[in-house]
């Protein structure tokens, strides 16, 4: 499979300097290790002079007590995990807003060294390791662990095909602080999931991805995105590019690592669990599961490549690509998918009120041409901005235009007329900002009915909703959103907040303990369940 070319060090990797006292948590501490993703390593033994090593993050200033607190709770529960796959916390604590922990010795060689050495022939012990470690995320996620950082120095495995994964508890999502340093998306970027890049909530699909693209990285000999300025593999990450994998690897394992990959966490595996059925029945030599059958498979163009060779892949592409700028210029324009995915975002966006999330995705269709370069401009403007006078006839634009001037009547006229997604937001965006709240919650009713399936609308119908003070009417708006789209515990957190405003406090502290289950570390669900019941554990 080729010789891996190894990645700069990540950012951890360069711990600052620590002056360590000679005992740390009954450990007596050792001599320096090689460094680590997660900080600086010892030699420890304990009073029985049993050897194990001691890691010491780098110090986070800025997270709060309770954070290193929730970290310490996480790394206790992952010493009771039931598997071989994640090292045992022997003992763990917080030394001066520093996270520490200790663990037996790890035996092995970095994934990327031990994949080097495996022929293509023997991909099936690729496959076999990757499946034990889908079996301990699965585990792990039971427990309401999730990783967040796999990538290939995560991992090491020894001679007997025997996988351990480093760096289960330690970091934090986005929606709270981590122990470790990092500007909200932190750790082995080419090995991100999209909606990490985005900013949004992690949850088991998360490490799916992230396990997939580590397979990627131990199959193809490269990771599945260049590295480089953080900007630009951060701009990569969020992108809908697949990256593809070399014609040696089986077609069995090339759908098992791509349909990981995806770049909707729906069309992912439905778990870590499902993961390891898929790649375990290929390591063994028997027929893929029966959900296999129903399950989204790659695009028509990797199937081209993996059938019939690069030639013919790479000639089906340049005949796409020459009946594509025929139709083009012949038509205008096309809307593409990427647009039109990006159309969605910037609609959910909207109706949430999210206008950093707004602007983000503004700034991406910018850069595409005609119409929704325009409408990207405009969407991508800070509110100091002046608005540029806009010629273009299109009625999306000119609402656009209107509601960035603050004429909200004219906008909200404008949009009406207009069609897509986008516009019936923007309309009953601006019935909220000029209309009394009964009007703007009847005129975004009448947009819903017309588009029911659309996500964006009854999202903006909970949010005028709670700004009419119906907020049990609210509650159970968005309790259906949160069932469709699980992995959005924001909403979920939003979900509780309204069963606190309507008088449904039992409720909401199920609602925020669901999101605790999901994601330990998230800081203002942990805060309301304190809140909420003083009797609860600390976490």
């Amino acid at each position: 499979m080729g010789g891996f070319r190894k990645p700069p060090l990540s950012s951890f990797e360069t711990a600052d300097h620590v002056e360590l006292p000679p005992r740390i948590g009954g450990y007596t501490v050792g001599a320096p290790l090689a460094p680590g993703p997660y900080g600086i390593r010892h030699a420890a033994a304990d009073g029985e002079g049993c050897e194990s090593v001691l890691v010491v993050t780098a110090r986070v200033d800025a997270a709060p007590d309770a954070v290193l607190a929730r970290v310490e709770g996480a790394l206790r529960r992952r010493g009771e995990l039931d598997t071989v796959v994640f090292p045992k916390v022997l003992a763990c604590g917080n030394l001066e807003g520093r996270i520490w922990f200790v663990h037996p010795p790890i035996a092995g060689r970095p994934l990327a060294d031990w994949a080097a050495d495996v022929p293509s022939a023997n991909a099936t012990r690729i496959a076999a390791v990757g499946a034990r470690i889908a079996e301990g995320l699965a585990k792990a996620h039971a427990a309401g662990l999730l990783h967040r950082d796999l990538a290939l120095d995560r991992i090491l495995v020894t001679d007997d095909d025997v996988p351990t994964v480093i760096g289960l508890g330690l970091v934090a999502d986005a929606m709270a602080p981590s122990v470790l340093p990092g500007e909200g998306v932190f750790g082995a970027l080419p090995f991100k999931a999209p909606e990490q890049g985005r900013g949004e909530d992690a949850d088991p699909g998360t490490d799916v991805f992230g396990l997939g693209a580590t397979l990627f990285a131990a199959c193809a000999g490269r990771a599945p995105r260049d590295d480089g300025p953080r900007l630009t593999v951060l701009e990569s990450v969020r992108s809908r590019s697949a990256a593809s994998l070399p014609g040696s690897v089986p077609e069995r394992l090339r759908t098992v690592i791509l349909r990981a990959m995806s770049f909707r966490s729906s069309r992912r595996h439905a778990s870590a669990e499902a993961m390891a059925e898929e790649l375990a029945a290929f390591a063994a030599g028997r027929p893929a599961p029966e959900w296999v059958a129903n399950a989204p498979q790659p695009g028509v163009v990797d199937r081209l490549q993996r059938n019939h060779g690069r030639f013919v892949a790479f000639s089906a592409i340049a005949l796409i690509v020459v009946f594509v700028w025929l139709h083009a210029s012949s038509s205008g324009p096309q809307d593409t998918a990427h647009a039109r995915g990006l159309r969605h975002d910037a609609a959910l966006a909207w109706a949430e009120g999210d206008a950093d999330a707004m602007r983000s995705i503004g700034r991406e269709l910018a850069e595409l041409d005609g119409r929704d370069g325009a409408i990207g401009r405009l969407l991508a403007m800070e509110t100091t901005d002046t608005v540029p006078d806009v010629e273009d006839q299109d009625p999306v634009v000119r609402g656009l235009a209107s509601w960035r001037s603050g004429r909200a009547a004219d906008a909200q006229r404008l949009l009406a007329r207009a069609k897509g997604e986008l516009a019936a937001v923007g309309a009953g965006r601006c019935a909220l900002t000029h209309c009394a709240p009964t009007d703007a919650v009847d005129a975004i009713r009448t947009l819903v009915s017309k588009r029911p399936k659309s996500q964006a609308l009854r999202r903006l119908l909970v949010v005028a909703l709670a700004a009419d003070g119906r907020h049990r009417e609210a509650a159970n708006a968005l309790a259906g959103l949160a069932d469709e789209r699980p992995h959005r515990l924001r909403w979920r957190v939003r979900l509780a907040g309204l069963l606190e405003a309507a008088g449904r406090p039992d409720d909401a502290l199920r609602e925020y303990r669901r999101v605790l289950k999901s994601d330990l570390a998230h800081a203002q669900a942990a805060a309301a369940v304190r809140r909420l019941d003083p009797a609860a554990p600390g976490r």
